[in-house]
């Protein structure tokens, strides 16, 4: 738990508005459970790509003002862009930007907001206070990390205080190298021929492997894609499995026939996942076994 302490941009900030208490106040400190956390906890991209996380506060009565700075590597990520107030907790408010500031040479993203005029926002479910889009300069990871002097101020018994918090930091990697095992995927053993009075499916089966150079373990699946005789095609997600660092594994999938008999071939494109529900379609896309079908 973060006990929190006004920070001089936001003490600044408050005596603008002419809310500051005199000193002695400044140790009294609201009650919790106040949050900060960095939204989405894990995310992912390309080098060339960009992203865009949140800081996220919450559970916070008659807040008053927010200084959060946010750390990262250069050597991963290069700032582009931070939004303080357009599209915040503080938009539509009348307010006044302490600091507004992104910087690759310092490693941090810093937005420090007080609101105006005494007025005081009631945040229950979490909402941001900075948005911060990055773009992906070199592959690897890199710490998303709420520095520990980040302030909540609040509104108590007609003083301005301290808020103490909980935090929670994020994670940014690219997605990790998912590589094909022959022979790529195709039908499941005893599926290479069908027949559809007997069938009306195939099972497909997807065969990756977790890079060995890879720096972390990850999640990887595969895109089946099957060419009916007719050529038309038919794209299919597999499951999702946790691969460690250089593991092979299996991924499968469930292919619905069309009442059409014929060579059905087998295209196969490895997902590169972050996470479960966080996936990058490769660019290499590699032929499979096929399967035919009969009446």
């Amino acid at each position: 738990m973060n006990k929190g302490i006004l920070t001089p941009l936001l003490i600044l900030a408050l005596s603008a508005m002419m809310v500051v208490p005199e000193a002695p106040s400044l140790l009294v400190h609201a009650a919790g459970p106040a949050s900060l956390a960095v939204n989405p906890a894990v995310v992912g991209a390309d080098v060339g790509e960009t992203f865009t996380v949140s800081v996220d506060v919450g559970n916070v009565a008659d807040m008053v003002a927010t200084d959060v700075v946010l750390h990262y590597s250069n050597v991963v990520l290069s700032g582009v862009s931070i939004d303080c107030d357009g599209s915040t907790a503080y938009m539509g408010t009348s307010h006044i930007i302490a600091a507004s500031s992104l910087s690759d040479s310092a490693m941090t993203a810093e937005c420090a907001v007080a609101l105006l005029g005494g007025s005081t926002l009631q945040v229950g479910a979490p909402v941001s206070v900075m948005k911060v889009t990055f773009s992906v300069i070199a592959f690897g990871s890199s710490d998303l990390t709420i520095d520990s002097s980040s302030t909540i101020a609040a509104e108590v018994s007609g003083s301005t205080v301290s808020v103490p918090y909980s935090a929670t930091n994020g994670a940014f990697t690219t997605p990790p190298t998912i590589l094909l095992v022959a022979p790529n995927g195709g039908p499941a053993p005893g599926q290479s021929v069908v027949k559809l009075h007997k069938t009306d499916h195939v099972d497909l089966q997807g065969f990756i492997q977790l890079s060995p150079i890879a720096p972390q373990a990850a999640f990887g699946g595969v895109v089946f894609t099957i060419v009916a005789p007719d050529t038309s095609s038919t794209t299919i997600t597999s499951d999702i499995i946790f691969l460690s660092i250089g593991a092979t594994g299996t991924v499968t999938a469930t292919y619905t026939l069309p009442n059409l008999t014929g060579n059905y071939h087998v295209f196969v494109t490895p997902l590169r996942c972050t996470l479960p529900d966080q996936c990058t379609l490769s660019t290499t896309t590699a032929a499979g076994l096929s399967f035919r079908v009969k009446h």
